[in-house]
């Protein structure tokens, strides 16, 4: 057990019985610990859990209150805004979680070099697993229809993160400044993004995330992705929520 973890004890009741008497225990009393064993063993991953999130949170907490100065508004379009403002031309601007294109074609709007790219990755069918109470595995399904952006500088990317990357990768040239924004709700499919285009993630880039607030999910990939691959970054802009936030890789 990690010292993290030393002031937690043994929930009452999951210890193995004392002997009575001369050390046996009648049947009935040891079908009774028993069956509060089995029970305990499937109560205590919970209490992990819980210990976990609850470690996440003050992570979190901590997190926001060193970056407090790099809050720019209420809305997501002035992280992008001051993220832009940031960067060299030309970009290659990866999306990871299109929808009906509200971001693609921000920064492509904004962006007019003729060199730089936009290429967005979404199944197009909804999400593949459940996110949250409000978000179940489905959630933002277009009916697998692309956005119409008439900008022959954007393309998309249909399929799950997992099936389509590491393909795309294989043939893909970036073009001055990476740009990655994650808006794949997920932890699995956030962690697999930021591992897989860790070589694209030089110093410089941008690593934008749109529900970064989410402890189990976004936050929690990102911790991940930060602590296994030994990543340096700025926070460059965020919302006051921290919901959506810039960073640089330095």
């Amino acid at each position: 057990m990690t010292s993290s973890f030393a002031a937690i004890r043994q929930p009452p009741g999951c210890a193995e019985p004392a002997p009575v008497g001369n050390g046996k225990i009648d049947e009935k009393r040891k079908g009774v610990l028993g069956l509060r064993r089995r029970l305990c063993a499937r109560l205590w991953p919970r209490r992990l859990a819980s210990v976990e999130r609850i470690n996440q949170a003050a992570d979190f907490v901590r997190f926001v209150g060193d970056h407090e100065a790099a809050i720019v508004g209420e809305d997501r379009r002035q992280v992008w805004r001051a993220a832009y403002d940031r960067i060299d031309r030309p970009i290659s601007y990866l999306e990871f979680g299109v929808y009906q294109g509200e971001s693609i074609r921000f920064w492509s709007d904004i962006e007019r070099h003729p060199d730089s790219q936009f290429i967005g990755f979404d199944s197009f069918t909804g999400l593949p697993e459940h996110w949250n109470a409000c978000y179940t595995k489905g959630a933002f399904n277009v009916g697998g229809a692309v956005p119409e952006v008439p900008d022959h500088r954007v393309r998309f990317v249909k399929g799950y993160f997992q099936e389509t990357l590491r393909p795309f990768l294989s043939g893909f040239t970036p073009r001055g400044t990476v740009v990655v924004n994650n808006d794949s709700d997920l932890y699995s499919s956030s962690l697999f993004t930021l591992t897989t285009l860790d070589h694209l993630l030089t110093s410089g880039s941008i690593l934008i995330f749109d529900e970064f607030a989410d402890l189990q999910h976004e936050w929690r990939a990102f911790s991940d992705y930060v602590a296994a691959y030994g990543r340096r970054y700025a926070v460059i802009a965020a919302t006051a929520d921290f919901v959506h936030v810039a960073m640089q890789i330095l």
